[in-house]
């Protein structure tokens, strides 16, 4: 996996969920792999590699067709060696109901 392939995950992912770029991407090269960001209003969409291991962030306060972010980073992080079964979705946050 190249730079290349985690921007082009991080331009093309929030267009595809519907969600808007304030900023970035942002890709860097680290120690063990990349790391690239891109801002959005409702977070942040993140990927990080370590070796083999390819781990996707998409935070939002919206809710977004977590299916299509599966099949995009299947399609352009090179992840069709990797079994669906390898995939985790975890849940997180909490919403705060407004007083009164």
């Amino acid at each position: 996996m190249t730079a290349e392939d985690i921007r082009d995950f991080l331009i093309r992912c929030p267009q595809a969920i519907g969600l808007n770029v304030i900023a970035g991407p942002f890709i860097v090269r680290q120690e063990s792999g990349w790391a690239g960001i891109v801002l959005i209003a409702e977070s942040h969409i993140s990927v990080h590699t370590d070796g083999l291991e390819v781990y996707v962030d998409v935070f939002s306060c919206r809710e977004f067709p977590v299916k299509d972010v599966v099949d995009l980073a299947y399609d352009l992080l090179f992840l069709y060696d990797m079994p669906e079964s390898a995939i985790t979705q975890l849940e997180r946050g909490w919403a705060i109901p407004p007083p009164g």
